[in-house]
């Protein structure tokens, strides 16, 4: 297959769960398959990111693209203005005529079998065209929306989340069902996407891990130390940071007082990095070359995120290091994991406390709830397989458009 993979940003280096699950695949596919890869980007890559890439896809090809920067007057200046639009802000945003012609440009040379839109914000550059083409949801957008509002204490923001959140729900459903397939991370992302979205048909992409490059070590964990790891620039592991820390830490410390928390991810805003220099035994790293260290040095591995969707890449890898780890039910969403077996599971915050508490004070409990999660990782979840499946989608996307004998390999031969 002659894939044109399109995306919003330049995928290397991987350094959100987004970009390594997307990275991952296509990385596996191009070895099979003949993959273009066309962005938007806010920076320059560097020429050995470019080269890297270009040494496994067919074509590499980025778009200069300067959004307004966060925070910024003309930031506050179009959200007030997209406030009048049908279209939620982060759509709007990422609508770009030069993208779009790039895209026509591909399909007039003939270079490209099937369409590969990654992520729904890059839907509004190809919901129109005519060619067979395949979204790749890693998330339910409207759900983190609506998740997000429900917590908001604000009043004000409350109202629009909520707005955000309905336009969401309107455009994601009219977006999906253009789409001849609609790859999902998790069933119950499968399921709320046809049964409320209306979405014809959807193929589910179970996550994936390196087991060979998160490798544990053991010799460098701690009792006291606890870590959450994630882009600190994403909404939902904002919220997360600050309600364990709020909620869920105190009751922590006053029975561990030694206890370390480790807030492990790039761009920690304002609001984030605070929460270190009220607290000495909060440490917020920012960006890190190797997030393995800060794992590898925790006993325990925690997931409190409330208002995510689509499945937490960074579970698998925790796993892969044999961590134990506790997530709320939000966290955890979509994984195959067994609750006590693989993985503990606690939503109300004094609960919470009391499974890190547990495992802190428990070094058999918690080496048995790692070995457990990881020799199940192991076993499942390679990126191999997973990209076997994806291939096997958007083959059988071009099998039901064109017929069984359409989809040929790069020496012309059917398969």
């Amino acid at each position: 297959m002659k894939i044109l993979w399109i995306k919003s940003d330049f995928l290397y280096p991987a350094d959100t769960g987004g970009k390594i699950r997307s990275y991952n695949i296509l990385k596996q596919l191009s070895a099979v398959h003949e993959v273009s890869y066309l962005c938007l980007t806010e920076e320059e890559p560097s020429g050995e990111a470019l080269d890297y890439l270009r040494s496994f896809c067919s074509k590499v090809e980025c778009i200069p693209f300067n959004p307004d920067k966060k925070f910024s007057l003309r930031f506050y200046l179009s959200l007030v203005k997209n406030l009048f639009s049908e279209y939620p802000y982060v759509i709007n945003k990422y609508r770009d005529h030069r993208l779009e012609k790039r895209i026509n440009d591909f399909i007039d040379s003939k270079g490209i079998d099937i369409i590969l839109c990654d992520f729904l914000e890059m839907a509004a550059n190809c919901i129109d065209i005519d060619v067979p083409k395949v979204l790749f949801q890693h998330n339910v957008e409207a759900e983190i929306w609506r998740r997000h509002y429900e917590v908001s204490r604000s009043l004000l923001k409350k109202a629009y989340l909520k707005m955000e959140y309905r336009k969401f729900y309107s455009y994601e459903r009219r977006a999906c069902s253009a789409f001849d397939d609609v790859l999902v991370v998790s069933e119950s992302d499968g399921r709320l996407l046809e049964n409320e979205y209306s979405v014809r048909h959807t193929t589910l992409i179970p996550t994936g891990v390196d087991v060979d490059y998160f490798k544990p070590d053991a010799g460098k964990m701690k009792p006291e130390n606890i870590v959450f790891v994630g882009s600190m620039d994403w909404i939902p592991n904002q919220d997360a940071a600050e309600y364990f820390v709020k909620d869920i830490y105190p009751g922590i410390k006053s029975r561990r007082p030694d206890a370390r928390f480790y807030i492990v991810g790039r761009r920690p805003p304002e609001h984030i990095r605070i929460l270190g220099e009220r607290d000495n035994s909060i440490t917020i790293t920012g960006t890190v070359d190797d997030i393995r260290p800060y794992v590898d040095g925790a006993r325990v591995y925690v997931v409190p995120i409330r208002i995510g969707g689509g499945t937490r890449i960074k579970i698998y890898e925790a796993l892969a290091q044999k961590k134990a780890v506790v997530s709320t039910t939000v966290g955890a969403e979509g994984l195959p994991l067994t609750d006590g077996k693989h993985i503990i599971i606690k939503d109300e915050p004094n609960d919470f406390a009391e499974a890190v508490l547990e495992l802190m004070e428990n070094e058999n409990s918690a080496l048995k709830l790692g070995d457990s999660g990881h020799n199940y990782v192991a076993e499942n979840y390679s990126w191999e397989k997973v990209a076997g499946k994806f291939s096997d989608a958007l083959e059988d996307v071009l099998k039901v458009i064109h017929g069984p004998t359409a989809v040929v390999d790069n020496m012309g031969e059917s398969r």
